[in-house]
């Protein structure tokens, strides 16, 4: 071979290197990039794994509500290929299926949104399945995201010692799980795969708010901020529980977040915010369209009127980017009804009342609003968990659309469109007599003090509660009893006396951080407001109807004043409280509960009086503190009810409840075999 030859050889190769660097180069690139755009620096992925590490910690495979099954088995029939549920892997007959809705013959699911989130995360766990054992596909997943965080840590704090300690204890946990391992039933990747969306969904709301906070304050209260929603709310609860509640929490955390960055900016990337705002509202609708529909009422009249400059080419901008982001909803509604705009939730019996029929001989849906009732759901936690059903969770029981009527017109082209047109406007009414019927109910609500009473305060045996289906057990708790922390929201009359003063000398609400506030306190009060005529109402452990508005309270708490000075000033008190009280308090409440020996209900009943209790300090400590001034006290006013409900979510997701595993009679299907062992040392209540 000549010289010549082997050159080009040479050059040829090392073009081909240079290439394969290029593209690794650029993938790289991309990587961080998405990253930067999701978790915003590694503080927020180390935010972000810690958050899925404690949520998977505590991760058990089952049917903790019966609504569950319907969703789950609409996935496994979506990764098939079809819309339609003909398939049934996780109930036997179709009737125990609760929110199933049948057109044309076909039964379909109604929350086709976290079907399609939750997909992709299917199609990988098959593909790790095909490899190894799911459990241990999924323990040596928690083992590795362990060293990783550790790594992190680590590296933010100037210490390799925890990231050697954080790998030895990943190390010992894997081999635990080897040890100890349990095979998962055939056939649950489904709800595994559902399960991880919401847990990945909690985590997204730490890391959100860790920045949206941080955007405002020092990073170190974003990370408070970040860290309390998935440990001292129940959102930590609800986080393996694949319901909507978190995934709208979500939504409304990722809305409030661009709508702040847009305040700031007034270039292309504001824009894009707040056309972000309102895109995720509009993929929201695919997983419930009437609380995306709420809170739109909320977003688009607070940022017309707060915007930096309402130009045509903004607002259409914005306009387009919304109207893309509801392709989806109008696509799933058309593909099931034939209607753009007539969903699953309104097909489904416990729908909202609305006749969405567009046909020439107008449906047979009943107009009005729902007036809150439902049916609610039913537990029995003595004998394999919660298997409830979610309850009137879109209003009264007013009747669906007409799917099986004529879905075209044989006349002309203009008759066609005076009737569609004639239908959208009956439409319109009809929609507006729904939502004024809502409003006007909740409005209602807010004269029943003893109602509120137990709604936000105490609950024990609530009056008008079915307690039968739950074995007579009191395990409801009110907002207080399972998220005390919120009491520090308390401070907020001072804080509004003070805003008041900065209006009077012309400050108003001009600043990002003003109008942030303002967006946070809309949605959380609209959105408590239009569930109030549903609560309280059993198979909700901890008002989980109203779990979205949890980690807007908490960005609420961040805001105070002593307490973000109490975050920035004493962490170390801030942090030593809390681990003392999660140590302390966890000890104490496991030996009381071991010697009283005591039902489900009564064991739920005093962590209802703790949190109370906590609540109080919190409320006593932080609302008196222009008297004192003393941050020190504030740092433990917080602390305290923060571990309270850190202890709460320990025990209530390792010993109190139970799930049903599909094909399995393991009520105890723990993704961490070493936990399992764990709950069966400790026989706290009979589950």
């Amino acid at each position: 071979m000549s010289d010549g030859t082997q050159q080009e050889q040479r050059e040829s190769t090392a073009s081909t290197l240079d290439r394969i660097e290029s593209v690794g180069t650029r993938a790289r690139s991309a990587v961080r990039a998405v990253g930067r755009v999701v978790f915003g620096d590694r503080l927020g992925l180390a935010l972000f794994l810690g958050a899925v590490l404690w949520c998977g910690a505590l991760w058990r495979v089952g049917i903790f509500i019966q609504d569950t099954v319907t969703v789950a088995n609409a996935l496994a029939n979506v990764a098939d290929g079809h819309l339609a549920i003909l398939d049934s892997p996780y109930a036997l007959t179709l009737g125990e299926q609760p929110g199933l809705v049948t057109v044309d013959g076909q039964a379909y699911g109604r929350n086709y949104g976290h079907v399609l989130l939750a997909l992709p995360l299917l199609w990988l766990l098959e593909l790790g399945a095909g490899l190894v054992a799911p459990k241990l596909l999924l323990a040596g997943a928690w083992s590795l995201g362990l060293v990783a965080f550790s790594m992190l840590v680590g590296r933010f704090t100037g210490r390799d010692r925890l990231t050697t300690l954080g790998s030895l204890v990943a190390l010992g946990v894997f081999a635990g799980n080897l040890l100890t391992v349990t095979a998962l039933p055939e056939g649950v990747l489904a709800l595994v795969a559902l399960q991880l969306s919401t847990i990945l969904a909690a985590a997204l709301i730490a890391v959100v708010l860790y920045r949206l906070v941080g955007r405002f304050h020092v990073d170190r209260v974003g990370v408070a901020a970040g860290a309390a929603v998935v440990a001292a709310t129940p959102v930590g609860f609800w986080a393996s529980i694949p319901k909507r509640h978190v995934v709208t929490a979500a939504a409304a955390v990722i809305a409030l977040y661009c709508f702040a960055v847009s305040r700031e900016r007034t270039d292309r990337r504001g824009t894009l915010a707040r056309a972000g705002a309102y895109a995720v509202l509009g993929l929201l609708t695919t997983v419930h369209p009437f609380e995306a529909f709420f809170l739109f009422a909320v977003l688009a009249p607070v940022d017309l009127v707060t915007a930096p400059e309402n130009s045509l080419r903004t607002v259409a901008a914005v306009g387009f980017v919304f109207a893309l982001s509801m392709l989806p909803f109008f696509t799933i509604n058309t593909l099931i009804s034939g209607n753009p705009i007539e969903s699953p939730r309104i097909l489904d019996g416990r729908g909202s009342g609305i006749d969405t029929s567009l046909t020439a001989d107008g449906g047979d849906g009943t107009g009005g609003g729902g007036d809150g009732g439902g049916d609610g759901g039913s537990q029995t936690p003595a004998d394999g968990g919660a298997n409830g059903t979610d309850g009137g969770g879109d209003g009264g029981s007013g009747g669906g659309a007409n799917s099986d009527g004529d879905n075209g017109n044989t006349g002309s082209p203009f008759g066609g469109f005076l009737e569609a047109f004639a239908s959208l406007v009956a439409f319109a009414g009809s929609f507006v007599g729904y939502v004024t019927d809502w409003v006007g109910g909740s409005l209602d609500v807010l004269g029943q003090h003893k109602r509120l009473y137990h709604i936000f305060v105490r609950s024990g045996q609530i009056p008008g509660i079915p307690t039968i289906v739950n074995n007579f057990e009191a395990i409801e708790l009110t907002l207080l009893e399972s998220f005390p922390l919120a009491a520090a929201l308390l401070w907020l009359p001072v804080a509004a006396v003070q805003r008041a003063r900065e209006w009077v000398v012309g400050a108003g609400i001009t600043t990002p951080r003003r109008q942030t506030d303002l967006l946070a306190a809309g949605f959380a009060v609209v959105f408590t407001l239009v569930y109030l005529p549903q609560l309280p109402l059993y198979s909700q452990i901890t008002v989980r109807y109203i779990l979205p508005v949890m980690p807007l309270l908490v960005y609420g708490v961040a805001r105070c004043s002593c307490v973000h000075r109490a975050v920035e000033e004493r962490p170390r008190w801030l942090f030593g409280s809390y681990l003392g009280t999660v140590v302390g308090g966890g000890v104490a409440m496991t030996v009381a509960l071991t010697l009283l020996d005591p039902a489900i209900g009564e064991a739920m009943q005093l962590h209802a009086l703790v949190g109370l209790a906590a609540a109080l300090v919190a409320a006593v400590i932080v609302g008196s503190w222009p008297l004192h001034d003393e941050i020190r006290a504030v740092a433990v006013g917080l602390a305290l009810p923060a571990g309270v409900t850190t202890v709460f979510i320990l025990l209530a997701k390792i010993e109190y409840f139970s799930y049903r595993v599909p094909s399995d009679g393991n009520p105890n299907a723990f993704v961490l075999d070493v936990v399992r062992v764990l709950a069966e040392l400790l026989p706290i209540v009979p589950t």
